[in-house]
């Protein structure tokens, strides 16, 4: 909707909203554009609702990826054997290497085994932080939210209220008084 809405210039908008009879009073054309108002801060709104869902996606597939790490680590660290002296090949699951690289996370592919209980924690730590600016940023579109309807009630509010306040007029005048 809110593509069609960015589409279509202001004074079109305000138009296009229909009131029916004595639409031409200045109290019905106030109504209209504070319509038009709360019609915008929906759109928005609505908007940043799809957003949060797909932070709130992300940060459940953080999670998940935060836990199969913690259960690879501790599967595959080399054991303080001492006869183990080449490098060491992690095995990172596709999932986890296909994350880390579309999000730019660094993770080593080999190492020394005195080193990887540091990588793989390295790893998990990176995944975390990553986890925790998704949940930063999922908490200010939370804020923007409210706002947004804030707004729209604001906007709907005062044009029901003028409306009435239109009608009451209308009503006054009909009567003689």
């Amino acid at each position: 909707m809110a593509t069609a809405t960015a589409n279509v210039s202001f004074k079109e908008m305000v138009n296009n909203v229909d009131m029916g009879p004595g639409a031409g009073s200045i109290q019905f054309q106030f109504a209209k554009m504070q319509l038009l108002l709360a019609e915008m801060n929906k759109s928005k709104a609505m908007a940043v609702m799809d957003e949060i869902s797909a932070s709130q996606d992300k940060a459940k597939e953080i999670a998940g990826l935060i836990e199969s790490a913690r259960g690879q680590q501790k599967d595959n660290i080399p054991t303080g054997n001492a006869t183990v002296t080449s490098a060491y090949t992690y095995r990172f699951c596709k999932p986890i290497k296909d994350f880390c690289d579309a999000n730019g996370i660094r993770y080593p592919s080999t190492g020394s085994p005195s080193t990887a209980q540091t990588d793989w924690d390295y790893v998990i730590t990176s995944l975390s932080n990553l986890q925790e600016t998704v949940g930063v940023d999922t908490s200010q579109k939370m804020v923007f939210l409210q706002d947004y309807m804030g707004q729209y009630n604001s906007y709907l509010t005062g044009s029901s209220s003028t409306v009435q306040q239109g009608i009451q007029t209308l009503q006054t005048i009909a009567r003689g008084q």
